[in-house]
């Protein structure tokens, strides 16, 4: 009887470490928070599966803008957006939108509003706010057709990059290769210097760049982050390629060919879908690090340092992509939080046979620890506030700002 005892409070006890675990470590914390909800139903196609729109807070959190970062027609650019709607944090309310029609609706004839009220209708403002919205509105054309640009305000100096121009013969194609230039801005752009990156591949667009200004160094340097596997690192005086890099270990074929016979369906796939080449870029804020992932067929994740460009963090290397069985993983968005504090990784798997899946993890960049995770098909667009202290997320067609939680045990 006595033993009969012992074993119920030794079971009754392991009951409840195993619930304080789960309870400790639940990573669906946002949906038992309490904040505001914005339906999105009548701001048009914002609120439609087919669009993929993005969060981000103002420089002060005051206000919420969101977009969608697709390239529209005409826009080759999905870096500057074509439509996008401010909210106020505080209440909800609406502040202004790129245009009283937000976008056209499933069916041509069917157009949908935004309200029309606009209670900030000064530019300048709203460029100080969110100032990736409208360079156009203050800088002309300078930043018409570019895949990136940024922008050194101490100096007002800055960069863009163009994309390869089309060709029509094998000739052509062999002198298609990206262009970075340096401008000083002004009502037009004068052109310090251009620079075309011979070594990059042919028909791939420069994703990111950025001034990489060291302290106490005679010699400072541009950065130009191009899709597939390739970084430069130019001399800012004159655009000379001074280094190239890659997004870390790339495999040999033979190491492709173990991932295939590893992971592929049946045996039969090519190699080169497994070898790691980036295509969805984030750069920390503080230029530390740059976070770059494959974007198609699986969503390995690598961080690299900018200060020897070695890799230092890689998610999900040795996860099976046809893993659940039917569709494919892909990473939809990567982006740093103003702070620099965190990086979320939006990951999607789909397919014909395959059920949807839709993941964000917030992820501590101190640790690279997930600290948040959202598992959930109609949950998408993360962002935290510069402070670290809100989340803004769309979920179900309604944009729901909350409290920022991260997990007390990090995985």
């Amino acid at each position: 009887m006595r033993l009969t005892n012992l074993l119920m409070l030794a079971g009754l006890f392991f009951c409840v470490i195993v619930s304080y675990v789960l309870m400790s470590e639940r990573q669906d914390v946002v949906s038992h928070l309490e904040g505001m909800e914005i339906g999105l139903s009548t701001f048009g196609d914002f609120a439609r599966n087919k669009v993929a729109p993005r969060l981000a807070f103002s420089k002060d959190g005051s206000l919420i803008c969101m977009w969608d970062k697709r390239a529209y027609p005409g826009n080759i650019s999905d870096c500057i957006p074509d439509k996008w709607i401010v909210f106020s944090v505080k209440d909800g309310d609406f502040i202004t939108a790129s245009s009283n029609q937000v976008w056209q609706g499933w069916f041509p004839h069917i157009i949908y509003t935004v309200p029309s009220t606009n209670k900030m209708s000064d530019t300048e403002e709203l460029l100080r706010n969110f100032p990736f919205l409208t360079p156009d509105v203050k800088w002309g054309s300078c930043f018409t057709n570019v895949t990136a640009y940024t922008i050194q305000d101490a100096t007002q100096l800055a960069l863009r990059a163009h994309p390869p121009p089309k060709y029509t013969t094998y000739e052509e194609y062999l002198r298609v290769f990206p262009v970075v230039a340096m401008f000083r801005l002004g009502e037009e752009a004068d052109v310090l210097w251009e620079t075309k990156l011979n070594g990059a591949s042919r028909n791939r667009d420069v994703k990111q760049l950025a001034f990489l200004n060291v302290p106490d160094s005679a010699e400072q340097r541009i950065l130009a982050v191009c899709e597939d596997q390739s970084g430069y690192v130019l001399k800012q005086e004159t655009g000379e390629i001074l280094s190239s890099f890659t997004y870390g270990h790339i495999e040999t074929e033979r190491e492709a060919r173990w991932r295939m016979r590893r992971f592929a369906l049946f045996g039969r796939a090519d190699p080169s879908y497994y070898e790691f080449s980036a295509h969805v870029f984030a750069l920390d804020p503080s230029l530390r690090y740059l976070a770059a992932a494959r974007g198609l067929f699986d969503r390995r994740l690598r961080i690299i340092s900018l200060t020897d460009f070695s890799a230092v963090h890689e998610f999900y290397a040795n996860e099976n992509p046809h893993r659940p069985r039917g569709g494919n993983w892909k990473m939809n968005n990567l982006a740093f939080s103003p702070s620099g504090n965190y990086l979320i990784a939006e990951s999607a798997h789909g397919g014909r046979l395959a059920r949807g899946r839709c993941i964000t993890e917030v992820i501590d960049v101190k640790s690279w620890q997930v600290v948040q995770k959202i598992d959930d098909i109609n949950t998408h667009a993360v962002a935290i506030s510069p402070d670290d202290t809100q989340m803004a997320y769309i979920q179900n067609h309604v944009l729901k700002i909350v409290p920022f939680v991260p997990l007390k045990r990090p995985r």
